[in-house]
C-alpha cells in the first residue's frame, strides 16, 4: 500500500494543524452582553432561558426568599485582578447587582435560613461571607496582613479594615447580627458584633 504522505510530510502537517488550533485558543473572549437574556424554546411545554454573564463562572447560590440567584466569578487568570460576585434575578436572569472583589471566587453556597452567602477564594486560601440583606461582604485575607475586610457589595469598595490576626475562615449569623472568625494560629473562634465589629 503506497501512503500519500511520507513520515516527515505528515508530522509537518501535523505541526501545522496544531500550531492554528492553539492559535485559534489564544483569541481574546468575545465580551458577554449582559443586558438581557436569551430566551430559547425547546420542544414540548418547557423553555429554557440562558444568557451570557461573564468570564470564569464557578458556582451559584439560590435564595428563594429574595428570588435571587448568585454567581461566583474568578474572572479571567491572565492581567485581571479579583473575581465578580453576581445577583441575578432567577426567574429573568437579570443583573440586579454585583461587585467587583479584590479576591477570585470560586466556590459559593448559602446558610440554610438564607442570611448569607460564602464563597471560597482558593487562590488566597481565603473564604468570603456575603449578608444579602445589608450587601457586606467579609472576606478573610490570608496575604501578610492577615486582615478581615469588609465591602460593600454594591460598590465593591472597602468599608471597614479588621485587625484580627490570622483570620482563616467566616461565617455570618444574620438572626443574631453576628460575625464568627476561626483563627489557625491562635486556635480560636472570635465572635463580633454584625454592625459595630467588637470582639
Amino acid at each position: 500500500m503506497k501512503t500519500l504522505f511520507s513520515p516527515r510530510k505528515a508530522a509537518l502537517a501535523l505541526a501545522i494543524v496544531t500550531t492554528f488550533s492553539l492559535t485559534a485558543c489564544q483569541l481574546p473572549a468575545r465580551k458577554a452582553d449582559a443586558s438581557t437574556p436569551v430566551k430559547v424554546e425547546t420542544t414540548g411545554q418547557g423553555h429554557l432561558t440562558q444568557r451570557e454573564l461573564g468570564e470564569g463562572l464557578y458556582e451559584m447560590a439560590y435564595l428563594p426568599a429574595k428570588n435571587a440567584l448568585y454567581v461566583a466569578s474568578a474572572q479571567g487568570f491572565k492581567d485581571v485582578s479579583g473575581g465578580m460576585i453576581y445577583r441575578l434575578d432567577a426567574t429573568t436572569l437579570k443583573t440586579i447587582g454585583e461587585g467587583h472583589y479584590d479576591l477570585k471566587n470560586f466556590g459559593l453556597a448559602s446558610a440554610p435560613d438564607g442570611s448569607a452567602l460564602y464563597a471560597t477564594n482558593s487562590l488566597d486560601g481565603g473564604i468570603s461571607a456575603i449578608d444579602p440583606a445589608t450587601g457586606r461582604l467579609f472576606v478573610t485575607d490570608n496575604s501578610k496582613a492577615k486582615n478581615t475586610l469588609v465591602f460593600d457589595e454594591r460598590s465593591g469598595k472597602v468599608i471597614k479594615r479588621l485587625d484580627l490576626g490570622d483570620s482563616l475562615g467566616i461565617k455570618f449569623n444574620g438572626k443574631r447580627n453576628e460575625i464568627y472568625i476561626s483563627q489557625r494560629e491562635s486556635k480560636k473562634v472570635l465572635q463580633l458584633d454584625g454592625t459595630s465589629y467588637a470582639v
